[in-house]
């Protein structure tokens, strides 16, 4: 049922998300661990990240995709589990 509520509800987003799933690295500012993280989907504002565990995260960090030679700064929007929505700055 949660599949099926998920897939009829409206897409609220303000910018449309397109599938992309690299490796990456989550760089707190507060020099604790990175965190290794794999990006779901994108758009022009942010993210949706998979994890080991969501709750590791920082509310401020940098984003690293190393294949793609890419540095950002994030705000954590949400978290779930092994998932994470996030805000590019």
């Amino acid at each position: 049922m949660g599949l099926l509520a998920r897939k009829n509800d409206v897409d609220r987003r303000q910018y449309v998300r397109r599938e992309w799933r690299p490796s990456a690295v989550i760089r707190r500012h507060d020099g604790g661990d990175d965190v290794q993280c794999v990006l779901q989907d994108v758009s022009v504002a942010g993210a949706c990240v998979q994890l080991e565990d969501s709750r590791a995260l920082p509310p401020y960090f940098m984003l690293v995709v190393p294949a793609e030679q890419i540095e950002l700064n994030c705000v954590l929007v949400w978290a779930d589990n092994a998932l994470a929505g996030i805000r590019f700055r």
